[in-house]
């Protein structure tokens, strides 16, 4: 009797063993969801006015604020930039023809987003000079910042803006100071710690 009854344990077990491994394999083989990192907003963007204040009084010159989220294909994007009265939003409308509405596959965002975001900050100090307004184009400012999946970064500058990382409640400034340099220098920085966020600067 308790022979038998040592068989059925033993049966029962395998069973259990193999429906363990079956899920798990079956869990491993189905794509993964990758949740929003910031659920409550849908799509689209948002321009806000900021006025500057210099010393205690209001100054005619105002900043734009853009954030926007878009969906490509599997991958969830978002783009934070602010603009000085210079810049205006030559760089938004460009980023908005030529990178969010078109219809990327997923493995061309990556390089896509840092191409875009290049040639439209390229544009704004070509089109300057071309006005020869040779003033504006050393005090224009701007920094933008594009946020794929939660993961990778590709970060812009150009003038007195900077951008500024948080993690674990401390700031990392992630863009160099302006040195007046007749070669321009584009280089890649991998940020310690975070897994595959690449900064982009332009200065």
């Amino acid at each position: 009797m308790r022979i038998r009854h040592l068989h059925i344990k033993l049966k029962a077990f395998r069973l259990k063993r193999f429906l363990l491994r079956f899920l798990s394999r079956k869990r491993r083989l189905l794509p993964a969801k990758k949740p929003s990192w910031m659920t409550p907003v849908t799509h689209g963007y948002q321009v806000v006015e900021h006025h500057m204040i210099r010393d205690g009084s209001d100054y005619s010159d105002i900043d734009s604020i853009v954030v926007q989220r878009e969906q490509m294909d599997q991958t969830e994007l978002w783009y934070f930039g602010i603009f000085d009265p210079l810049v205006g939003d030559k760089v938004t409308k460009y980023m908005q023809s030529h990178f969010f509405t078109k219809k990327l596959q997923e493995a061309q965002i990556w390089r896509k987003s840092k191409e875009m975001m290049k040639r439209a900050y390229l544009g704004v100090r070509s089109k300057m000079k071309e006005e020869q307004r040779y003033e504006d184009t050393c005090r224009m400012s701007s920094a933008s910042v594009m946020v794929i999946n939660g993961e990778k970064l590709v970060i812009a500058n150009i003038g007195n803006y900077r951008v500024v990382v948080c993690r674990d409640g401390m700031a990392h400034q992630k863009t160099d100071t302006y040195q007046q340099s007749v070669k321009r220098h584009w280089s890649r920085r991998i940020f310690s710690g975070i897994k595959n966020k690449h900064y982009e600067n332009y200065t």
